[in-house]
């Protein structure tokens, strides 16, 4: 005796795995990752402005 399983399937379910699927299959996958170092701390240099009277 098997039991047959029955599954409901709303059509907005069926539209949302569609989109899903479509989604995934469109995005670039990466190939690879690249971590950077942070290069040196930046800095700030004060120019004083000259004012003429």
């Amino acid at each position: 005796v098997t039991a047959a399983a029955t599954t409901n399937v709303s059509f907005d379910e069926l539209t949302m795995a569609q989109a899903l699927m479509e989604i995934k299959t469109s995005r670039p996958k990466a190939k690879s990752i690249v971590m950077q170092d942070p290069s040196e701390t930046p800095t700030t240099k004060t120019i004083p402005i000259s004012s003429k009277v």
